[in-house]
């Protein structure tokens, strides 16, 4: 009994902040310090949500959707996309941004560091929202912000899957650029610019600055 009304305290606590995160995802201007990346997660085949959903009944007195779609209850699987922001000269950190539903294409924000250049470290794939159901696939690719630009677009990273494992067998950026642009100005501004930018692989020394949380 008395664990129950500790988890029931519990809630009580943590609601506000899921109804806080559950709101739908806001697009605002960026700074001047700050760049949207437009891109997608697409996946080849792509994947049965409904199978993986069906594993939120097995034990409902756990939370395992993600704190922003609790409320919402949104089951489709979802992508959080990894960027080493630099700390010191020497290190790089890894965060993680959510950039949207698997196949919509939808952006992050991030600040635009001393050298212009962004690193793509990975993607984060939570199968039907469900964080005990958590694949990360490489990227390790980069990219230079141009002077100017608030808007980039990379290409939309598309992973060849194969069997049970989720095995990578093959990897490329698909060029939707003409949808892109329809995306940020309905989203942001009909003035907005994207500007397409080329990705490059990340350096092995850079590649060993970066720490993983």
């Amino acid at each position: 009994m008395g664990n129950k009304k500790f988890l029931w305290v519990i809630f009580l606590l943590v609601s506000p902040l899921l109804v806080l995160f559950a709101q739908e995802k806001t697009y605002k201007a960026p700074r001047k310090s700050e760049v949207v990346i437009v891109t997608s997660l697409k996946l080849t085949p792509a994947l049965n949500d409904s199978f993986f959903s069906q594993y939120r009944t097995i034990n409902k007195n756990h939370y395992y959707t993600f704190a922003w779609d609790v409320v919402r209850g949104v089951e489709k699987t979802t992508a959080m996309l990894g960027v080493a922001e630099p700390i010191t000269k020497e290190l790089l950190v890894n965060k993680t941004f959510y950039l949207g539903g698997e196949s919509e294409l939808n952006c992050i924000t991030v600040k635009v560091p001393d050298d212009r250049v962004i690193k793509l470290t990975y993607m984060q794939l939570n199968l039907a929202n469900l964080s005990i159901f958590s694949i990360y696939f490489p990227i390790q690719m980069e990219f230079t912000v141009p002077e100017g630009a608030s808007y980039v677009y990379i290409g939309s990273l598309n992973y060849a899957l194969e069997g049970f494992n989720f095995e990578i067998t093959g990897f490329r950026f698909l060029d939707e650029y003409d949808h892109a642009v329809t995306f940020v100005k309905e989203k942001f501004s009909q003035n907005a610019n994207l500007v397409r930018v080329p990705m490059r692989e990340i350096s092995e020394e850079d590649r060993k600055r970066i720490t993983y949380p």
